[in-house]
C-alpha cells in the first residue's frame, strides 16, 4: 500500500518484508494516524505538536485519506448508474449534491475519473506536468486500481481546463470536495494537546466500519487497534493502549 518497504535476510537466508516506519515533520509531530476500536469503527487522530504516535498505525500528513474514501464512495455509487451516464457532484457535509460545471470555483479540489488512460495522461501533462503527490495523487497508492480505474485526487483543478475535458466527454465522473470533514465519511476524531492524552473531538453520525472497506484498505488501517469503543471513551493514552510509540525528538 505504501512505498519504502525493506527486504531483509536473516542468518538462515530467509527473507522478510518490513514496512516503513512513519516519518514526521522536522519541527514537531504534526501527524494524522488511524486507529480501530473493538467494534471495528475507525478514528483519525491528530498528534498536534508532541502527541505519541504508535509505530503500528497508518500515518499521513494533510489528511488525504478522507479524499480517498470519497473517491471510493463515488466509485461504488457509479456501479449502480447507467453505463453511459456521467456525474458531476459536490461533497458537502454528509451528502453528494449534483452541480453544473459553471458552479465550480476557479480552482477546486476533487476526484476525477477519466474515460481513458490517454485522457488522464493528457490532462496531467497539460495541467500537472511537475506536480507532486500533494497536488495529484492516485487514491490508496494505486492498490485499488481495479475498483477505482483512471481515478485521481487533485488540488487546484482549473475550472476552465476541466470544463473543456468535461464537455468533450473525457471525464466520466467528478467530485468537488467542498468543506467535507472526516466525520462526513464516518470517522471519529481524536486530538492531542501537547503531550497529554488524546481527547475525542467529533462523533460521526454514521460511523465507518473497517469491514465495509476493501481488504487492501482494511490491512492499511487495521494496524492499530484499541480494546475500548470510541463512543464510550472520551480520552485515551496510545502508549497505554497500543504500546511502543514515537514522540517528537525521540
Amino acid at each position: 500500500m505504501s512505498s519504502g518497504w525493506s527486504i531483509v535476510v536473516d542468518a538462515h537466508g530467509q527473507l522478510a518484508a518490513l514496512p516503513p516506519r512513519p516519518t514526521f515533520a522536522a519541527h514537531s509531530m504534526d501527524t494524522h494516524w488511524y486507529v480501530v476500536d473493538r467494534d471495528g469503527q475507525v478514528a483519525r487522530a491528530w498528534s498536534d505538536l508532541e502527541g505519541a504516535v504508535p509505530w503500528t498505525a497508518y500515518v499521513e500528513a494533510g489528511g488525504p485519506l478522507v479524499a480517498d474514501l470519497l473517491a471510493l464512495r463515488v466509485a461504488r455509487e457509479r456501479e449502480e448508474a447507467p453505463p453511459s451516464s456521467r456525474e458531476l457532484a459536490c461533497a458537502r457535509r454528509r451528502s453528494l449534491v449534483h452541480v453544473q460545471p459553471w458552479e465550480l470555483p476557479w480552482q477546486w479540489t476533487g476526484v476525477l475519473q477519466f474515460a481513458s488512460d490517454d485522457y488522464l495522461a493528457a490532462f496531467r501533462d497539460e495541467f500537472y506536468p511537475r506536480a507532486d503527490d500533494y497536488f495529484w495523487r492516485i487514491p490508496f497508492g494505486g492498490a485499488l486500481a481495479a475498483a477505482l480505474p483512471r481515478t485521481v485526487v487533485a488540488r487546484e483543478i482549473p475550472r476552465a481546463g476541466f470544463t473543456d475535458y468535461w464537455d468533450a466527454g473525457a471525464i466520466e465522473a467528478a467530485l468537488w470536495i467542498d468543506h467535507c470533514s472526516p466525520a462526513d465519511v464516518g470517522l471519529y476524531e481524536y486530538g492531542c494537546e501537547f503531550s497529554g492524552p488524546y481527547r475525542r473531538r467529533v462523533v460521526p453520525g454514521v460511523p465507518l466500519l473497517l469491514h465495509e472497506l476493501p481488504a487492501e484498505v482494511q490491512r492499511l488501517l487495521g494496524g492499530a487497534r484499541v480494546r475500548f469503543a470510541f463512543h464510550d471513551q472520551p480520552a485515551f493514552d496510545p502508549e497505554e493502549q497500543l504500546g511502543d510509540c514515537r514522540r517528537y525528538g525521540r
